[in-house]
């Protein structure tokens, strides 16, 4: 969670603590808005923090008293809010630093399968509106003496939790009639379809999530299984959520490496078409080898990686020993990361196919995959993670280029022991 935002109500924006929160946010955050702003408005912020320190200071007073139910309910609300703040603390991150929860992360089994830490808020809600109940109820009890303090807490608290609540961020963004209307023009999938994907969602821009999204509507609406889905885990190797605009052929890749060799179909979103799919028939290929020549010594035959830096900490060099071609490989022996290589001239909206030889030392654990980034859309696609071994292995991606015309392309070493070896790195325009 970036920064203090999760203390702050950032959709609060006509009102003065919503700008010191997108302040802050200006100034500790590390990313876009997005799910981030999650978290409590000032007023109610407020009263959480009064009340659990008011609780925790009777509770130290009352240290040598006898035990009793009051004592257990102060111990209670105490043991309520310091769990409220030390779990909110864990979330919170300043700018890419480490936070508290890669300790949990690391050291408590299980952790790794909470995608979102900072939603601990969503669950912290329930015990921060108990102790401001409590912390309300006990500031009316102490001043019952004093009815006129109790009026006007009574009149003016209310009016500034409703207050601190006027959010101008759209509550929806969804119209269920052109929903409605989207979905009627799709007509049942014909009979040889056992699963399929979606090609094209719309011409428009549309966002991934509503894309898969969409697709599991229409795997349920006619019980049909579907490529596409979202579930904030992806399988390993499917890299069909920034995809759906390439053609399919993406989806025609990852099918072929599941073995569904039949009854695949394509749907065409946009104009309600569905479409058989033989994901064996082999991607057609423009002008192959006048296009490879883009990428700067390919082969590795030239005795200069000027052309290939480094990503993190992989540890490049070039081989003699091992090629698939020619007589040079390029090596990667240690560290992880990957040597990646800028392509320019590349014709926009349209879909390449990036392969590359890959082969390992023997005995070696390490993996490789492909990275294509495309700064153009800022998206990453990858190709499925290959354990190489001494025999050389041809592994692929396939991408829908944006408007820039560039990509960058990485040769991955991820974490592993023994050496990687790349060759005969090559970008094909696929028809």
């Amino acid at each position: 969670m970036p920064g203090l935002l999760s203390a702050f109500d950032v959709g609060s924006a006509n009102l003065l603590w919503g700008r010191i929160a997108r302040g802050i946010y200006r100034v500790w955050g590390s990313t876009g808005p997005h799910e981030d702003p999650a978290g409590w408005p000032v007023v109610t912020l407020c009263v959480f923090v009064v009340s659990g320190f008011y609780f925790a200071t009777l509770l130290y007073r009352s240290r040598n008293k006898r035990y009793s139910s009051d004592k257990q309910l102060l111990e209670f609300l105490s043991a309520l809010s310091l769990a409220c703040v030390v779990l909110w603390l864990v979330s919170v991150r300043i700018h890419d630093s480490t936070t508290g929860w890669a300790i949990v992360w690391r050291l408590v089994p299980g952790a790794s399968a909470m995608r979102v830490p900072q939603r601990i808020s969503l669950v912290l809600n329930v015990g921060v509106v108990l102790v401001c109940i409590a912390g309300v109820s006990a500031f009316v009890r102490a001043q019952s003496p004093h009815r006129m303090r109790i009026y006007l807490a009574a009149v003016l608290l209310p009016i500034a939790l409703l207050a601190e609540q006027v959010n101008s961020t759209p509550s929806h963004k969804i119209s269920r009639l052109a929903e409605a209307r989207k979905f009627e023009k799709i007509p049942p999938p014909p009979k040889i379809c056992s699963s399929f994907f979606i090609s094209d969602e719309s011409p428009a821009e549309v966002s991934p999530i509503e894309t898969q999204t969409d697709a599991m509507l229409i795997a349920q609406q006619f019980d049909i299984p579907t490529l596409n889905g979202y579930s904030g885990w992806f399988p390993k190797g499917w890299n069909l959520f920034q995809t759906v605009d390439d053609g399919g052929y993406a989806a025609i890749l990852w099918a072929r490496r599941q073995g569904l060799n039949r009854g695949l179909c394509r749907l065409d979103f946009a104009g309600g078409r569905w479409f058989s799919v033989d994901p064996e028939k082999p991607l057609a290929v423009i002008n192959a080898e006048t296009i490879s020549e883009i990428i700067k010594n390919p082969g590795f035959e030239y005795h200069d990686l000027s052309a290939w830096r480094t990503y993190r900490s992989v540890q490049i060099s070039l081989t003699s020993a091992v090629a698939h071609q020619g007589t040079s490989s390029l090596m990667e022996t240690s560290g992880e990361g990957s040597a990646y290589q800028d392509v320019t001239g590349l014709l926009p909206d349209h879909v390449y196919r990036i392969t590359a030889w890959v082969a390992a030392s023997r005995d070696a654990t390490v993996t490789a995959q492909i990275g294509v980034y495309d700064p153009s859309k800022n998206v990453a696609t990858f190709s499925p993670i290959v354990t190489p071994d001494e025999v050389w292995q041809e592994i692929e991606n396939a991408v829908f280029v944006g408007a820039g015309g560039n990509l960058r392309i990485h040769l991955f070493r991820n974490r592993g022991t023994g050496t990687i070896y790349w060759d005969d790195v090559s970008v094909d325009l696929v028809k």
